[in-house]
């Protein structure tokens, strides 16, 4: 079997005002609850469409791993052609958004210890987000099965006080080509390999 993967993700963010772009991390939840704490990139899963689910369910025989995020298990044979589907980004069968991620994540209180959202939510009414294109990963780290990620990757804009308060807050990393390189930020954190796609 062959686990696929597909994440609508933050390739870089750009101040409007300075026409500036930059990699940002995000603090990973997981990885602070493991005592190792590392960046990410900001964004998830996408989720699939119930047409989605229901095509990939009776053709290919998909097995999924929760609800309708766009993480499921198909056969190694079926697997090229389900990506190569997902590739063409037909909004009837996937999430082609960041918005909802980024609400969950920037105004939500996701973190341990998180008393305040990075964002409030009339700060993103503002934020912009440009597809740039996707990326695929092919891992065989298991053992047992293949995975496969499929990254559909954005640029944020953000006017210039968001990005400010953005690139300001304690769980926010802006990341240089150097730090991605090495895998370790300045701060000593671990950086996400989704990160540095571009």
């Amino acid at each position: 079997m062959t686990r696929i993967s597909v994440a609508n993700l933050v390739a870089e963010v750009t101040n409007t005002s300075t026409n500036q772009s930059f990699v940002v991390g995000f603090l990973n939840r997981k990885s602070i609850s493991r005592g190792d704490p590392a960046y990410t990139a900001l964004g998830g899963a996408a989720l699939l469409t119930s047409d989605a689910m229901l095509l990939l369910a009776d053709k290919y025989g998909a097995v999924f791993e929760k609800g309708n995020d766009a993480r499921f298990h198909v056969t190694d044979a079926d697997a090229d052609q389900v990506l190569q589907m997902l590739e063409g980004r037909d909004h009837k069968l996937i999430e082609l958004s960041l918005e909802r991620e980024m609400r969950e994540e920037l105004c939500g209180l996701e973190l341990p210890g998180q008393e305040e959202p990075v964002l409030l939510e009339s700060d993103l009414d503002s934020a912009a987000y440009i597809f740039l294109k996707h990326v695929r990963q092919i891992s065989d780290e298991a053992a047992d099965e293949a995975i496969h990620r499929l990254f559909f990757l954005y640029e944020m804009k953000l006017p210039d006080h968001v990005f400010k308060k953005l690139a300001g807050n304690q769980y926010i990393k802006l990341l240089s080509a150097d730090e991605i390189l090495k895998g370790r930020s300045t701060d000593g954190k671990k950086i996400g390999g989704n990160l540095g796609l571009m």
